[in-house]
């Protein structure tokens, strides 16, 4: 008589269970903790990269919407957004960034931590080149 209760909880039930959990990879799952960890990479455009994220802060502190908006990349996901957002909302400076990342494909990872209006907030922004400029192609937190 156990040898089919345990058959049914291997075959049937485990399997069930198993696709009840969280359908996101755990590999796309980031963590302050995790974001804090990482360690910095030498770049050495990394003034570049920093001065569009600091131009997008600024832009978004003056609600200057042209300016913010020609930070992004046009293929940015965030893009389409970012041309309709409402400026001046987070009103914040960063005081930290650092690139935790140059990736195979040229993108590059930078690790932001500030404080504004609405608190502190961390995160990372992922900034790709565009004719020649570094736009913002992502950001997380």
């Amino acid at each position: 008589m156990k040898r089919p209760l345990l058959f049914l909880l291997i075959v049937v039930i485990v399997p069930v269970l198993a696709a009840c959990g969280s359908s996101a990879d755990p590999a796309d799952l980031t963590s302050q903790e995790e974001i804090a960890a990482r360690p910095t990479v030498e770049f050495a455009d990394a003034d570049a990269v920093f001065a569009v994220i600091e131009a997008n802060s600024t832009a978004d502190n003056t609600e200057d919407a042209e300016a913010y908006l020609a930070t992004f990349h046009p293929d940015s996901p965030l893009y389409q957004s970012a041309s309709q957002a409402s400026l001046g909302f987070v009103q914040g400076t960063y005081e930290q960034l650092d690139i935790v990342a140059v990736k195979d494909n040229g993108d590059v990872d930078v690790r932001y931590r500030g404080t504004g209006n609405v608190g502190d907030f961390a995160g990372i922004i992922t900034v790709r080149q565009y004719e020649g400029d570094w736009r913002i192609y992502t950001i997380s937190n």
